[in-house]
């Protein structure tokens, strides 16, 4: 059961290395099951509870969803198009407009550029108790290798597209996840000393073949 502390207003990011981004309020929308309380952003990936609420800073990083995302870590394949879900809900018992904006740093540089930006949604989110969610494909680059982030984030402002400022006024949650490579980047096979020295040997000896042949 979610913590009592829950019903609190805040929610931060998590993704290590990278700027911040804080919302202040969950009544309009938030993505998945739950929306965390927290004091400052968990940046620890070991499933510790790090404002002494209870409540491990990412475990209610739920509103993603895919056949290989578990425990905000996605596995995907190199080169393929992966199904990827969110699932918006609101606290209020009113239905609402929301935006829902998701980023993936494939350069790995820590920073989500516009062009990393791989969805932009205006969804109306229904009434408490009920959800929405949707669907889409992820082109995942044929050359990814080791692992990068994603950041979502769920807003009442049409203006929150930015992937880092944090908002007191506009509601919303802000959700991140690992994303790791099922294919480790393959290395060139470098040939060891004593076979370059066979092979330049056997090269040598076809060469004197041929010659003495003329």
């Amino acid at each position: 059961m979610q913590s009592s502390r829950a019903s609190a207003c805040h929610d931060y990011s998590d993704a290590p290395g990278y700027l911040s981004a804080y919302h202040n309020g969950q009544k309009y929308g938030y993505l998945g099951n739950w929306f965390d309380w927290e004091n400052k952003a968990d940046y620890q990936e070991d499933g510790k509870d790090t404002d002494f609420d209870g409540i491990d800073g990412d475990k209610y990083d739920d509103g993603l969803s895919a056949a290989t995302l578990s425990n905000y870590t996605w596995i995907v394949t190199p080169g393929e198009n992966a199904l990827l879900t969110f699932t918006a809900r609101q606290l209020s018992c009113i239905l609402r407009l929301n935006y829902v904006k998701i980023w993936i740093d494939w350069n790995k540089n820590k920073t989500w550029e516009d062009n990393e930006r791989i969805n932009r949604w205006d969804v109306w989110v229904p009434e408490k108790g009920k959800s929405i969610s949707v669907s889409f494909g992820v082109p995942i680059p044929i050359d990814f290798s080791g692992e990068t982030w994603l950041r979502a984030r769920i807003s009442s402002s049409y203006n929150c597209f930015t992937p880092y400022t944090s908002y007191n006024s506009f509601r919303g949650e802000v959700e991140d996840y690992k994303i790791v490579s099922s294919s480790p980047k393959s290395s060139p096979v470098i040939p060891e000393p004593g076979t370059l020295f066979l092979l330049g040997s056997g090269l040598i000896g076809l060469g004197g073949r041929y010659l003495r042949k003329r």
